[in-house]
C-alpha cells in the first residue's frame, strides 16, 4: 500500500473516531434536568425543564393520579426516564410552630402559669364553606396536614384542651385565607400567641394565592348544609367559664393544665339538684367530674370521679387507655365513627348542619350542628351542638326533646341566667372540683 493511502485510511478513521466523540458530547449536553412537573388533570401534566421548555406529558405511571395524595410518577422523554412527586386533588401545608405568649392575667391557664407548648396544637383549615381537615404537631413543633380543595382556607390553631389559640395572620395582623391548589405551602414558622388569639408566618408575604380575610376567629366562620366534614372541636368550645342548665343538672367547665400530662386539659363537672330550686351551694351534689383532653383528631377521657354507689365515696377512675376516643373530632359525613364511652362502644356519625332545633329555636342564630349517636342497646339519640356555645338540646327515638334552659361559653350566652345561679354560687361549686 502506498504511503498516501495509508496516510488517507487513517485519517479517515481517525474523523469517524471525533465524530462519534462529538455526537457522544452533545446528547451528554442535551440531557435535560426536570425543575418542575405540573399537574393539569388526572390523566395529563407539563413538565418544566432547565432550558425553559415545557412540554405536555399524558404518557407517564401511575395514571391516572390518584385523587387527595401525594403520588410519585415517572415518564419517559427523549427516551430518559424522570421521576418526581405530584399531587393530585390536595394542598399539603406544612411549617412549624412555636409559642410567643406571654403570662398575664387573662393568660387561660391562669392558675399554673404555664402555657400552650408547640407539642400540643391542632392545626385546621377550614375553607369559606366551613369544611374541616386538622393534624397535630409533632414532638418538635413541626406538622404536616393534607387538605382537599373546596374554597380557601384560613388555618386556626387550639390546643389540646380543645381551647382555640390563634388564627393564622399576616405581618400587618390581617387573617389570610389561602387559596388550595394541587402543591405544597410551606408556611414556615409560625409564632402563636394564644393570649392576643394570633399566628404569624414570614412566609405568608411570599405565596402568591393569599389574600385577606375579615374572620377574626372561629366563631365567624359560615358553615353550609352540604359541608362535607366538620370538627367538632368548634362547636365544643374550651373555656374557663362554660356552664349548662338542663333539667336539674348543671354542668361547670373549665380549661386546666394537668402537671401529669404536661398539657392543656378540659375539665367538666355535673351537680345534681337536691330542691327543685337551689338556693344555696348545700342544694348541690358533686356528681361527676370528667378530664379531657384532644390528640389526633379526638376527644380523649383521661380519667373522671364520681360517686357511682351514692355512698358519699368521690372515687377517681383509673387513667384511661390511650386508644379510650370519648368523641372523634373530626368528622366526615355519612360515616360512622365508634368511640368508648364510659366503657361502652357508641356509634357517631355527622349527619347536618341545621338554622334551628326541632322545636322551631333558634340559638342566636348560630349554626347547629346534629350528631347521630347510636348506643349499645341500639336506641338512638340526636344531641345538637351550637357553634361557640356547645350542646344545647337532644332527641331521642321516643320521641322525648330536651333543651337547655341557659348556657355559656366564652362570651356567648344563650337562655336567661336562673336567678338561684349567682356568681357567688358558681365560684362556691367551682372550687370543688
Amino acid at each position: 500500500m502506498k504511503r498516501d493511502s495509508l496516510i488517507f485510511i487513517v485519517i479517515l478513521i481517525l474523523g469517524i473516531i471525533l465524530v462519534g466523540c462529538s455526537d457522544d458530547s452533545s446528547n451528554i449536553s442535551e440531557k435535560l434536568i426536570l425543575s418542575n412537573l405540573k399537574v393539569i388533570d388526572a390523566e395529563t401534566l407539563e413538565a418544566e425543564f432547565n432550558d425553559g421548555s415545557k412540554i405536555e406529558i399524558t404518557d407517564f405511571t401511575p395514571k391516572p393520579l390518584p385523587e387527595a395524595q401525594e403520588t410519585e410518577v415517572s415518564f419517559l422523554y427523549n427516551k430518559l426516564e424522570y421521576k418526581a412527586n405530584v399531587i393530585y386533588g390536595a394542598t399539603i401545608f406544612s411549617g412549624n410552630v412555636n409559642m410567643s405568649s406571654k403570662l398575664n392575667s387573662n393568660n387561660m391557664a391562669m392558675s399554673t402559669g404555664v402555657l400552650t407548648t408547640a407539642t400540643d396544637v391542632s392545626i385546621m383549615a377550614v375553607d369559606e364553606l366551613g369544611n374541616v381537615y386538622s393534624t397535630d404537631t409533632d414532638s418538635n413543633g413541626n406538622f404536616e396536614l393534607l387538605t382537599v380543595p373546596d374554597a380557601p382556607y384560613v388555618i386556626i390553631f387550639m390546643n389540646s384542651a380543645g381551647q382555640y389559640i390563634g388564627i393564622l395572620k399576616d405581618n400587618n395582623e390581617d387573617t389570610v385565607k389561602i387559596t388550595a391548589s394541587n402543591q405544597r405551602v410551606d408556611l414556615g414558622e409560625i409564632s402563636i400567641d394564644e393570649v392576643a388569639q394570633r399566628a404569624i408566618s414570614e412566609n405568608v408575604k411570599s405565596l402568591n394565592n393569599v389574600e385577606t380575610s375579615s374572620i377574626e376567629d372561629p366563631d365567624a366562620i359560615t358553615y353550609t348544609s352540604d359541608v362535607n366534614s366538620i370538627n367538632s372541636m368548634l362547636f365544643l368550645p374550651s373555656t374557663s367559664n362554660i356552664a349548662q342548665v338542663l333539667g336539674k343538672e348543671l354542668i361547670l367547665g373549665k380549661v386546666d393544665y394537668s402537671v401529669e400530662l404536661n398539657k392543656p386539659i378540659f375539665i367538666e363537672a355535673s351537680f345534681k339538684y337536691t330542691v327543685d330550686t337551689p338556693v344555696s351551694a348545700d342544694d348541690l351534689i358533686l356528681n361527676r367530674v370528667d378530664y379531657f383532653y384532644y390528640k389526633d383528631n379526638s376527644k380523649y377521657l383521661w380519667k373522671y370521679k364520681d360517686d357511682e354507689d351514692g355512698n358519699g365515696a368521690f372515687e377517681e377512675s383509673e387513667i384511661h387507655n390511650p386508644n379510650d376516643v370519648v368523641m372523634p373530632a373530626l368528622m366526615e359525613r355519612n360515616k360512622e365513627y365508634t368511640a368508648d364511652v364510659y366503657g361502652d362502644d357508641w356509634i357517631y356519625n355527622f349527619e347536618e348542619i341545621i338554622d334551628t332545633l326541632p322545636n322551631d329555636n333558634s340559638i342566636n342564630e348560630k349554626e347547629i350542628m346534629v350528631l347521630k349517636l347510636t348506643m349499645p342497646s341500639g336506641d338512638i339519640r340526636y344531641s345538637y351542638f351550637a357553634k361557640g356555645i356547645g350542646f344545647v338540646a337532644f332527641k331521642n327515638t321516643e320521641g322525648t326533646f330536651d333543651q337547655v334552659d341557659y348556657a355559656r361559653a366564652g362570651k356567648e350566652v344563650y337562655g336567661i341566667n336562673p336567678d338561684w345561679f349567682t356568681t357567688e354560687l358558681e365560684e362556691n361549686l367551682r372550687s370543688k372540683f
